[in-house]
């Protein structure tokens, strides 16, 4: 995936947990098989079309592009985010924290923040299909959960041996963390897209405030996972 949320490498981590489950756990069966069927999704839901087809159009290439550069300019893997509540508050954290954060100043981190929500109107516009589902799918929160990320490819993650209970342990609560982070991006961005048809300006705002929170999950979730790793 092209997008900062396919670079991520929190993805790898669900398919560690694969890797490393034995057919004579039952209890790590279970978590596999559950694991599995939330991130394939359905490949035939018109969710699953509208939603790649979006990460492809040029208006979200170019707000992807923005959201990296604010992304790794806010250094806020220690913080949950998704506490913030909504943008305000992510502003709000801005201004406390800007010290922390490799951003010239708080108004450069606003004017990047009003410039990712100018982008995201853009994405509203070119990608309507999609934002109609959340209003005309009542299952959209559970199945956009499910068609987040990228195909895993067990090759390119290192082997666990099935016995090694301590780095199994980091990865479920890795993976458990994932699930989080992609469980508040569906609901917020199902909320903004309801709210698209009314109010765009108010909607783009939360949605680039749940994307903030998302892509920041993920790598809270990847060095979580390597602490508790390197701890074992």
């Amino acid at each position: 995936m092209k997008n900062v949320f396919r670079n991520v490498s929190i993805f790898f981590i669900a398919s560690l947990l694969l890797v490393a489950c034995s057919d004579d756990d039952a209890k790590t069966s279970e978590s596999q098989t559950e694991t599995s069927i939330v991130l394939k999704g359905n490949p035939q839901s018109n969710l699953e079309i509208y939603y790649h087809e979006m990460l492809e159009s040029q208006s979200y290439k170019d707000f992807d592009l923005k959201m990296k550069v604010f992304v790794d300019n806010l250094h806020a893997e220690e913080y949950d985010l998704y506490t913030l509540e909504d943008q305000e508050g992510l502003k709000k954290w801005l201004r406390e924290n800007i010290s922390t954060t490799t951003f010239i100043d708080y108004p450069d981190a606003e004017k990047q923040l009003d410039e990712l929500e100018t982008s995201y109107l853009a994405v509203f516009s070119e990608n309507e299909n999609f934002f109609k589902e959340t209003v005309d799918n009542p299952d959209f929160r559970e199945q956009l959960i499910g068609v987040i990320g990228s195909p895993f490819n067990p090759i390119d993650t290192p082997p666990v041996t099935p016995y090694d209970n301590c780095v199994f342990e980091c990865i479920n609560d890795a993976v458990a963390c994932d699930r989080s982070a992609r469980s508040n991006y569906a609901a917020g961005i199902g909320a903004s897209g309801v709210s698209s048809f009314f109010n765009p300006i108010i909607a783009a705002a939360a949605a680039v405030y749940a994307t903030v929170v998302y892509n920041n999950a993920q790598r809270t979730c990847v060095r979580a996972l390597n602490r508790c790793k390197n701890a074992c």
